[in-house]
């Protein structure tokens, strides 16, 4: 029988699955009831601890009309996977000693007091709520006092490091909408076109390549390409620094690809003579995503989605990277 728990990574978010440490005792005559089952750098976890942190594992698999070698070996399949659990737990408690992330008394009694606040009842109605799920007031706020400090743990050494960009927002919700499977590149790009006024007429043509070659002059001077666009082109887009969209090499004309496909990131074409005009290009990037507009009331809920499911990756590859740099003994 294989017993599975929920992931660890939410078991540092979650209160109620903080494990609260007993105290041991020696009975008389010297019988110890207690052996270790695991060390952890230089911290002892006991047999004792180990069933107390398994407890509402027991209660919930291990039933009445299982046999006593069902119970039993049931019982170390919990204890087997819940070891790893109190090491993970050991491991945190140390970083945040490590770190100085003490939560302070006053911090305590504030999370208290919102939690009753936000359910409309007293401290001592709260007290009593407690006692009815074998609680004591003293067992809850140390229970606050650790999801405080492993939640400054987290910030301090996970959630600052995590950055969603928008390329990452944009591929999701093409995704979840069924956008395109092709995964690139898309080459973003910005276009000087500059129409004569009479395309039938050779001075009006002539004006018109004069202009592009002033154009492109300018920007061989390191003129911004969008300054150069919003005084030569004579498309809309000049006033947004000529920005075209972004393409994939299919969607384009196979001369421009020829052309478009040879620059490199901020580099500009020549001047190209087209039927609607003399053009310039700039290849402002390549990107694997598509343009895609997502939904301005989209954005955040996309963005938390995102963090959320990087926080897990990055707690289990941080945890994963202190386990290796830890002395840890199983014994049990």
């Amino acid at each position: 029988m294989k017993i599975y728990f929920r992931n660890r990574v939410t078991s540092l978010f979650t209160l109620f699955l903080i494990g609260i440490a007993l105290i041991h005792t020696v009975p008389a005559f010297g019988v110890i009831v207690d052996r270790i089952v695991a060390v952890v750098n230089d911290k002892v976890i006991t047999l004792s601890e180990l069933e107390k942190k398994a407890e509402p594992l027991f209660r919930q698999y291990l039933s009445p009309d299982m046999s006593q070698e069902q119970r039993e070996t049931t019982r170390q399949q919990i204890m087997a996977q819940v070891l790893p659990q109190l090491v993970d737990d050991v491991l945190v408690e140390e970083e945040i000693e490590k770190n100085g992330l003490t939560a302070t008394d006053q911090e305590i009694e504030q999370a208290i007091q919102n939690i009753c606040d936000q359910n409309g009842i007293t401290r001592e109605e709260f007290a009593e709520k407690l006692a009815t799920q074998g609680y004591t007031l003293d067992q809850y706020k140390e229970q606050i006092k650790q999801q405080i400090e492993r939640s400054r743990l987290i910030n301090l050494e996970v959630k600052s490091k995590i950055v969603i960009t928008d390329d990452e927002i944009t591929n999701y919700y093409a995704s979840s909408i069924g956008g395109s499977s092709y995964d690139g590149p898309y080459y973003d790009l910005s276009l000087i076109n500059i129409a004569p006024e009479d395309p039938e007429d050779p001075a009006s043509k002539q004006a018109a390549e004069q202009r592009a070659v002033e154009a492109y002059k300018k920007l061989r001077d390191n003129v911004p390409f969008a300054e150069v666009a919003a005084e030569y082109s004579s498309l809309p887009s000049a006033s947004e620094g000529g920005k075209l969209g972004r393409f994939s090499a299919d969607e384009m004309d196979p001369f421009i690809r020829d052309i478009i496909l040879k620059l490199k990131p901020g580099e500009f074409s020549k001047v190209i003579d087209m039927p609607q005009g003399y053009q310039i290009f700039r290849l402002d990037g390549i990107s694997s995503t598509q343009k895609v507009d997502v939904p301005e009331e989209e954005k955040e809920e996309i963005r938390k989605t995102l963090f959320n499911q990087k926080l897990e990756e990055r707690f289990q590859e941080w945890l994963d990277d202190l386990r290796a740099k830890s002395s840890i003994r199983i014994m049990l």
